[in-house]
């Protein structure tokens, strides 16, 4: 729960830099870049709390381990196979 907490306080400051950069009526291209930037970091912390849900939380997925594998790995390791 602290990513989310660390997510919700992200949305918050990207909230008030959206109410400071529009109190003029513009958004001037050096708070476009700030707002872009906190929001960005919104997402990426809301993605990293649900990441770290479902790891933990998420029944893994069957599959073949080679599937990680780099693929010179598994094609020596079969090259093994076939040759013996």
């Amino acid at each position: 729960n602290q990513r989310l907490l660390e997510a919700i306080e992200q949305i918050t400051s990207y909230s008030q830099q959206i109410r400071v950069a529009i109190e003029d009526g513009v958004i001037e291209p050096h708070e476009k870049a700030v707002i872009d930037e906190e929001l960005y970091q919104a997402i990426a912390k809301l993605q990293q709390h649900s990441t770290l849900v479902y790891r933990v939380f998420c029944v893994p997925e069957k599959g073949d381990a080679r599937e990680c594998a780099a693929p010179g790995a598994v094609a020596s390791n079969f090259m093994e196979k076939t040759n013996a």
